[in-house]
């Protein structure tokens, strides 16, 4: 993994995650459907950016180097980040819940890392690039999370990868 490549997808997660509608699938994808968004974020960058379809190596391998980070970091700080929103008029709980969100963000640019590492082993699979990639990453990732036949998470996908290819233009 290169840092400028850590650098790049940092700096696309941002613009990408920014859009309030994006924002919104990205997170009914995560909480209703157990997707993360940092993979959703790096199926769709490697497919924009010229890194093409990945093989479902490379996505397992991506998966597989999150899941501990996952569960043993991001999701206990989202968990609490979530917990305060209740008392987010108290400036103390206020205060608290800032600190949690930028250590959140911190381990998600580490997750981001991770997924480099994990996911950009091997070749892509053509040289099939931009939207087409793009799409077969994120279908591919959904059925290794057994949710590829969704109807509700195929929709979902189709309307990312719409606002994507907007947000390319």
């Amino acid at each position: 993994m290169h840092k400028a490549d850590a650098d790049e997808l940092w700096a696309f997660a941002e613009l990408i995650y920014d859009a309030p509608a994006r924002r919104d699938i990205f997170l009914t994808l995560q909480d209703r459907f157990g997707l993360d968004v940092n993979l959703l974020i790096f199926c769709i960058w490697t497919g924009l950016t010229g890194r093409g379809a990945r093989p479902r190596e490379d996505i397992s391998a991506a998966m597989a180097a999150l899941a501990p980070w996952q569960g043993a970091v991001i999701l206990p700080l989202r968990s609490a980040r979530r917990a305060l929103k209740a008392h987010s008029s108290e400036p103390a709980y206020a205060e608290i819940k800032e600190k949690i969100l930028s250590a959140e963000l911190a381990a998600e640019k580490v997750a981001q890392m991770l997924l480099l590492e994990g996911g950009l082993k091997s070749a892509a699979l053509s040289t099939q690039n931009g939207e087409a990639a793009m799409r077969a990453n994120l279908a591919l990732y959904c059925k290794l999370k057994g949710i590829g036949n969704n109807d509700e998470v195929n929709a979902l996908i189709a309307r990312l990868c719409e606002t994507a290819m907007e947000q390319r233009r």
